[in-house]
């Protein structure tokens, strides 16, 4: 019996092909199991469509919030609303923030 994937969201800046985290978080991406784990994203950063596009093929989706210092009250808005709205998708979340320090 197949049960569905383990689901993470992946927290990064932005889906920019130059962005080292997004780098390693995607060659990940292309070398798991999909059928066991899917990743998401979650990004503030506006980025080209090539990522965007391979990130679907390998079945994962993306979600955009607004930039946290061009525009703090709606990212908090819109960060309340999307985890109220989406936060039982996913198994786990993955930020990198913090690795970056």
């Amino acid at each position: 019996m197949q049960s569905e994937p383990i689901c993470v969201l992946q927290i990064v800046s932005s889906l920019n092909a130059s962005s080292g985290v997004l780098a390693v978080v995607m060659n990940w991406h292309r070398n798991i199991d999909t059928t066991k784990v899917q990743f998401d994203y979650l990004y503030t950063i506006d980025t080209p469509v090539k990522n965007k596009e391979e990130i679907e093929q390998l079945g994962g989706r993306y979600y955009k919030l607004p930039h946290p210092y061009k525009h703090p009250v709606k990212f908090l808005q819109a960060s309340y609303h999307f985890f109220q709205t989406h936060a039982a998708q996913w198994s786990t979340t993955q930020d990198y923030k913090e690795l970056l320090q």
